[in-house]
């Protein structure tokens, strides 16, 4: 079954990430940003889009453009559309909470679980690249 991606309207941003993440959607949404921050010296801020999954899943994308992004530890840079630079910045953010918040880390872990579903469906350029990153 395709999984489809929806854009969350800019009125309902906030409801939609505390619908997902709780108390902790301020520091998911942080920790995403930060994210994107270390990843490429492209980000420079700016307004993000939500997306829902029709899984329940959930991610973040930044502005719309490229984005050079060069993940250090396994050598990863390409120049990627911002949808694939939000997934992997989204992915990266929640399984780095997973591994901080040993209490939450199913929680995370589930919406990881979801993120990947969506990644597995991608065209396979896309998600070789994005694989590429979080391997």
């Amino acid at each position: 079954m395709q999984i489809k991606d929806s854009i969350v309207a800019r009125e309902a941003m906030m409801t939609s990430i505390i619908n997902h993440f709780g108390e902790a959607a301020p520091m998911v949404e942080h920790n995403v940003f930060s994210w994107m921050n270390f990843l490429s010296e492209d980000y420079d801020g700016g307004m993000w889009d939500y997306h829902e999954l029709s899984n329940g899943g959930f991610y973040m994308t930044p502005p719309a453009g490229m984005y050079k992004v060069h993940q250090k530890g396994n050598m990863f840079c390409e120049v990627i559309s911002a949808q694939l630079a939000g997934i992997i910045a989204t992915y990266f953010s929640l399984y780095s909470l997973s591994l901080r918040d040993y209490e939450d880390a199913e929680f995370y872990y589930k919406y990881i679980c979801l993120l990947n579903e969506y990644i597995d469906q991608l065209d396979p350029k896309s998600r070789k690249l994005v694989l590429s990153a979080l391997d």
